[in-house]
Order: C-alpha cells, then structure tokens, then sequence
C-alpha cells in the first residue's frame, strides 16, 4: 500500500519524468534509493512498520487481537486466542521496548499477563499470575524504573502492585500495600521524576495519593487528603510542571482539582470549582498548549471544557458547548492531541460527536457529525497513526467500528465495517506498535 503511493509520486503524470529526464529503469533506480535510505519513514504516531492494534469482534471469532494498516483491506485479525466464538478479549495493550504486552483470557485461563511481537507465532504468555481459571487482571501499564508496572490479583494478596521486565522469573509483586488477602487497587499510576505515584487503599485508610520508588521500602503514604476510612480517591492523575495534579475529595468540598508536591504539606486543593460540598468532578485531564484541560461542573452550567494553569485564578472555563444548566452539558471526554489541536467527543443537540479546539472559545468547533440528527455517534478509542486521528463510532447503519479523520468532514470515514451490519465489533484500546 505505502510503496504504492510512493510510485505515485514520482510517476503521477511523468510531469517528474519529463523534468528530470528519466527513463522507466532510472526512475526504478531512484524509487529504490528513496526506499532504501529511509527517506518514506512515517510520522504522527507510527512509522511504515508500525500497526495500529486493537481489539475487535468480527462475530465469527470473538473479540479477539487486531491490527490495521488504515485500510480496509490491511484490517485483519491477529490471532484467535481463544478459538471459536469464544473472547479472549485482549484489554490494555501497552508497548514496551519492541513488544506489545496486554492482558487476555485464552479460555483455559482468565486474564493474564500476555505479549506480542505482532505475529501469531510471537504471541505468549508472560505469567499466569493468578493460575488455572482465575484472572488476574492486569491492568493499568505505566513505563517506571526501566519496568511496567501494573496492578493485579494473584488471588492470595488481592489487588496490589507489580511489576515485569517482561519475563516470567521478573514479574513480581512491588508491595502487598493492604497485607493479606484485601485489595489496596493502586491505579492511576503516573510517573514524576524519579518516583511513581499512584492513588492504593490499606487496612486502615480508603483510597489514597501513594508513591513508589519502586521498591516495597520505598512504597508510601503521601497524604491522607479525607482522613478515615472514606476515600479521597484521587484520580485523573497527570504529571505537569513538576508538580502532580488529580481529582480529590477531601470530604467538605466535593471532588476538585487538587496538586502535589509529592509531600503531605505540598498536596493541596488547586480550586474549588463548585464551591462548597458539591464536587465539579474535574475529569479527562490531559497537557496541552502548557495548561491542563479537562470537563467539569461549576452548579451554574453542566460538565463543559475548562483549562488550568495550575493556580486558582488560572482556572477557567474555555467554552460552554452547549449552553444551558446543569440538565445541558457537553461532557467533553476521550481527549487526544492530533495536528496541534484538542480532539475529544461532546453533546450538544447534535448528540455526542467529534470536536476539537485550539483552547479558546472561538476555535472550539465541531469536526463531524457521524450520525446526522441528535442522534450520537460516541466516539471514543481516539489514537494518532500515520498521520491521522483513529477512533470508534456509530453512524446509522452500521455498529459501533473503527473509523479515520484528517480533522476535516470530508476526510471523516469509516476504515473498515469489521462486524458487517448492524453490529458492533467495538474496536477497543487502539494502540501503535511497534
């Protein structure tokens, strides 16, 4: 398919044969020397090499491993892991130092640690964490200390964090946070200079901010924002200007916006949105353009876009989407950056459809309505590949598939109906690799 469009290039017209005085062997000759010195190396999200991954039900094998060149005709199955209709459901794919890990059901167990190189024959196990039937459910992957780690169940320790180098004799626990069989579920896990943060319940505490060098002595407290057994539960962690910045409820205020330092003294509440014990329940916050955006409620208008500098003045909302109280609310979410600009899906009375902004009021604009009419077309899954932004969405004839954009209406198109009809394949985790 690539080469194909190379050729194009230089043969679109011979207008390039004539001007440079080629004949059909020379310009052989110099198609391959572009080849060759690299010079067709793809850009925005993958190279030619890489794949978008992800995983889909063709109605036939379940929902099983995919990969897609953006093509219809490149948009295949990778392997059934679990054969027949049966799901293996691949769920969080994580690249890692040239392989693809992701956790999967093959049927004669539950959820585990797997990796591929892209190939049915370099697709294994890791460790069957939580052995026989059971699950493990790996899950939320984050790069730290030269490893991944994740959270899982082995069914003695409950939900506590791991890690692997991506073999068996190294995927160990880091630290059983909440001893014995109970859960501490360390999620959100995001990485600020040298330390791990994440948010983990104990025996004695709800959900927590936590960090983590990487070592069990290493594994603490940070701060016990809602003191108690209630949970804080912080969340929508992200790294920004040296400080970290989540969601919290500290139990008087609602869930807001709040920061750390990585200290108890340094964690403290960024801004009130809502005043008061209502929560504005800040969601969905990504880095862009050197502040934090994200969807929240103020009590005045419903979950509509706003942005940060990290200071409470600083806190505003961008653009009211849909205009009304709290019953109208655009509900910005699934945000990505393609082409130097926000991409997310929110409502107005066209349904739930693909946006985009360049973080001010009057550059925030719809890009396509799917599913003409208030109906929605959901998009979600977004990722950039080869120069285009990938997600899933509905339109009125087919299922919930993959589909394509530019940025533009026209350029809005469905790559391929992988369960044809009606149905849904539900492309999820869409993940380029290598």
């Amino acid at each position: 398919m690539y080469y194909g469009k190379i050729w194009k290039v230089f043969t679109g017209r011979y207008a390039m044969r004539r001007k440079w005085g080629l004949t059909s062997h020379r310009l052989i000759f110099v198609v391959y020397l572009f080849l060759m010195t690299g010079a067709c190396g793809g850009g925005g999200g993958g190279g030619t090499d890489s794949l978008l991954y992800f995983r889909a039900d063709n109605g036939v094998n379940g929902a099983e491993l995919w990969a897609s060149d953006g093509t219809a005709s490149g948009t295949t199955l990778v392997l059934d892991l679990n054969p027949g209709l049966s799901d293996s459901d691949p769920m969080n794919l994580f690249p890692f130092e040239g392989t693809l890990y992701f956790s999967a059901a093959d049927g004669a167990r539950g959820h585990e640690l797997w990796a591929t190189d892209g190939s049915p024959a370099g697709t294994n196990l890791v460790l069957d964490i939580a052995p026989g039937a059971n699950a493990s459910g790996p899950r939320d992957f984050t790069v730290f200390d030269d490893r991944i780690f994740f959270q899982a169940n082995d069914k003695v320790r409950g939900v506590e964090l791991w890690a692997t180098d991506g073999t068996a004799a190294n995927t160990t626990l880091i630290a059983d946070i909440n001893p014995g069989p109970g859960n501490s579920d360390p999620r959100n896990l995001t990485v600020l200079g040298s330390t791990m943060y994440f948010s983990a319940g104990d025996a004695s505490r709800g959900s927590e901010l936590w960090a983590t060098d990487g070592t069990a002595a290493g594994t603490t407290l940070i701060a016990e924002i809602r003191p108690g057994a209630s949970s804080s539960g912080p969340g929508y962690m992200v790294a920004f200007n040296g400080r970290l910045y989540f969601t919290a409820d500290d139990g008087s205020r609602g869930g807001e916006l709040w920061t750390s330092d990585g200290t108890a003294a340094g964690t403290t509440i960024v801004k009130d949105i809502w005043p008061g014990p209502e929560e504005s329940d800040p969601t969905g916050t990504i880095q862009y353009n050197g502040r934090l955006y994200f969807a929240a409620v103020d009590g005045n208008i419903g979950a509509e876009l706003w942005a940060t500098d990290g200071t409470a003045a600083g806190t505003t909302l961008v653009v009211d989407i849909w205009p009304g109280d709290n019953n109208s609310e655009s509900a910005p979410d699934n945000f990505v950056i393609y082409n130097g600009l926000l991409y997310f899906s929110a409502r107005d009375d066209r349904g739930t459809e693909l946006w985009a902004t360049d973080g001010t009021a009057g550059g925030t604009t719809l890009v396509a309505d799917i599913w003409p009419g208030p109906d929605s077309s959901f998009p979600g899954e977004m990722a950039v590949y080869d120069d285009m932004l990938y997600f899933r969405a509905t339109d009125e004839t087919r299922g919930t598939e993959m589909w394509v954009t530019n940025g533009s209406a026209g350029g809005t198109t469905l790559v391929k109906d992988i369960w044809a009809g009606g149905s849904d394949s539900d492309p999820g985790y869409l993940t380029v690799f290598p």
